[in-house]
């Protein structure tokens, strides 16, 4: 067998559409580790995205496409910090690779806490969101929400109740299998 022929990373536009899928919001949150600015975390995830589609016939590598794209979208925020005028607003970019895989790591890792966070009822997520992600104070979201702030609180727990659950079933099924 020639181990050296040219081998197309990505055979077709449905297997592209599900690599798309699988890793867009991975890497928006792995881009916005570097360039802290979401709008421009999602332009380089896209034109890393473009240019993948764009070589899927030329590429001769055999890797894990995921980590590959890690790869394109570090080295894009590289480019965008030294391209950029104002680098001191941009986090401290070391290219070790034990920083690169901590940030691939974190990037991981908050994906798995927003969609666990999305398996919440609506209104339990919206407050989550409101006190976890966002910050905010509970006498801030009752009023927000016109809820009391007991309501915010019972919401709350129940929240963190289902999250300590989910984290609790997903790592006794790790440690399974």
């Amino acid at each position: 067998m020639n181990t050296s022929a040219k081998h197309t990373i990505i055979p077709g536009e449905a297997d592209f559409t599900h690599l798309f899928r699988q890793c867009y919001s991975r890497l928006c949150l792995f881009a916005h580790g570097f360039v802290n600015d979401k709008q421009r975390s999602e332009d380089i995830v896209q034109d890393c995205f473009v240019k993948l589609w764009e070589r899927r016939t030329e590429v001769s590598w055999s890797g894990s496409i995921p980590a590959y794209l890690y790869t394109m979208v570090r080295n894009a925020c590289l480019n965008e910090r030294r391209d950029a005028k104002h680098t001191a607003s941009l986090p401290d970019l070391a290219t070790d690779e034990e920083n690169f895989l901590n940030r691939i790591i974190e990037a991981e890792t908050l994906y798995e806490v927003y969609r666990a966070i999305r398996l919440l009822p609506p209104k339990c997520g919206d407050i989550f969101t409101a006190l976890f992600v966002e910050g905010k104070k509970i006498n801030e979201v009752s009023r927000e929400l016109k809820v009391t702030e007991s309501t915010i609180r019972s919401h709350k727990a129940a929240a963190l109740l289902f999250l300590r659950r989910l984290v609790i079933s997903f790592l006794f099924f790790s440690f399974i299998f």
